[in-house]
């Protein structure tokens, strides 16, 4: 296995020139793209003409989803990287992007047991991601026959 590193060392430098801060290519390239495949396909159905995430996210959110999937040996199931921070302003589609990484994650994932959850400190961060997710699968019909979307309503009984 090759040496890596997550650190981005020339992080201001990148910035100034327009790069992207993912300092290194995917460990397992054909999985990053296997995965962002189905990433760019999603549709944001709060956006003007409900686009693919393809058609308006900036190249460096691929480059985070690449990472993310690429992490991820297909041989062994194993994640060389566990952990992954995406800090950016408000209002620039972090729940969204979190919502689409979540959705490509219920679609390649091969563990029948598999448990996938959205942690948020309070219910109304956690429906910033969920509701999206929600909305990506309705908004496309094969989606919707794979996937079964659970509306949780609280009452008082």
């Amino acid at each position: 296995m090759p040496e890596w590193s997550t650190a981005c060392l020339d992080w201001e430098d990148r910035l100034l020139a327009g790069k992207s801060l993912i300092p290194f290519a995917p460990l397992f390239p054909n999985e990053a793209e296997e995965a962002l495949g189905y990433f760019r396909d999603l549709r944001i159905v709060d956006a003007p003409g409900s686009p693919t995430i393809g058609e308006v996210c900036k190249p460096w959110v691929f480059d985070f989803v690449r990472a993310v999937f690429g992490s991820c040996d297909p041989e062994t199931g194993r994640r060389l990287i566990r952990y992954f921070l995406l800090l950016i302003a408000k209002k620039n589609s972090k729940s969204t992007t979190a919502a689409g990484i979540g959705i490509t994650f219920l679609l390649r994932n091969w563990r029948a047991s598999a448990e996938a959850l959205i942690l948020a400190p309070t219910i109304e961060v956690a429906g910033n991601s969920f509701q999206p997710a929600r909305d990506m699968i309705r908004a496309d019909d094969e989606l919707s026959e794979i996937l079964h979307v659970q509306d949780h309503i609280r009452s008082n009984r």
